[in-house]
This record gives C-alpha cells, structure tokens and sequence, in this order.
C-alpha cells in the first residue's frame, strides 16, 4: 500500500497513467467537476500555476529554439474548443499565477459545463501540447426577489 492507502498498479493490475507528458500549468482556482455559482454580470475568475522547468521541457520537446524563453510565450485560456483570451507569463516573477477573468458574455448567461484548457503560443505560433481538460459546472445565482432575499447554492 502507498501513503494513501490504494495498492501500487502492478499489484491491482490498473493500468499506469502516463508520466512522460510534463505537466506545465495546473489550474488553482477551481478544481475538476466544481460546481461555481456565480452572480449574474460577475466575471469568473481562473488562476493557473506554471511550472516553468514543464514550460521548458515541453518547448524542447515541440523542437523550439533555445533562444526563445517562456518570457516569449503566450499563454492562451481555451474554453470550449475556442480560444478565450491570451496573455504572456506574469511579469512580476515565476511563482505569481496566470489570472483570466472571463466575462459572463464568455461563460454564458446559462448555467452549463465548461471545458477548461491552456495553450502555449511562440513567436511563429502554437507550441506543444494543451494542458488536461478541467471541466467546471457554472451556474449563475440569482436574487429570488427585489427584497434582498437571495437564492442561496447548495
């Protein structure tokens, strides 16, 4: 048994996730399947972590040139296939998160599922592999009336 208490997969003969793709953003704001509630006109709000020697790796692996640095690249936030909005690594050091705010004109008006997944773009366009899916659950909340009552998430 490991540390947290599930036999190794060669003893409980699962397969064995593959190790080898370097995994260079995690998504900290929200973990996978949550359900966000959201006020209606209130941007969403998403925080991912890059792991800038997972950056590196992954542009050696895509063939990059060694003069291009992360500092070069743009970090694009796809959402639902299509990509949302792009931005370069926070320039105030290598440990601050990449921070989207989506407006609701972006999420949609609807409560519904979102795809969630970063892509890295160079100088002469996309490099490498998306990051995972992460699938979030949005629903709007909504006030029940004009009193103040609201309607409050589960």
């Amino acid at each position: 048994m490991n540390a947290l208490g599930a036999s190794s997969p060669a003893v409980s003969r699962r397969p064995t996730p593959q190790t080898d793709v370097p995994v260079w953003a995690v998504l900290l704001s929200h973990f996978p399947g949550q359900t966000v509630y959201k006020l209606a006109d209130q941007p969403l709000v998403l925080a991912w972590r890059l792991d800038l020697d997972a950056v590196q790796a992954e542009m050696q692996r895509s063939g990059m040139d060694d003069g291009v640095r992360a500092d070069d690249l743009e970090f694009g936030l796809v959402v639902d296939g299509e990509l949302a909005t792009s931005q370069g690594r926070p320039g105030s050091g290598s440990r601050d998160p990449l921070l989207y705010w989506l407006p609701e004109k972006t999420w949609g008006m609807e409560s519904g599922t979102l795809s969630l997944q970063l892509v890295m773009n160079g100088p002469d366009g996309p490099i490498g592999r998306a990051t995972e899916q992460v699938q979030l659950v949005v629903r709007v909340w909504l006030p029940e009336n004009a009193s103040g009552d609201s309607q409050k998430p589960a």
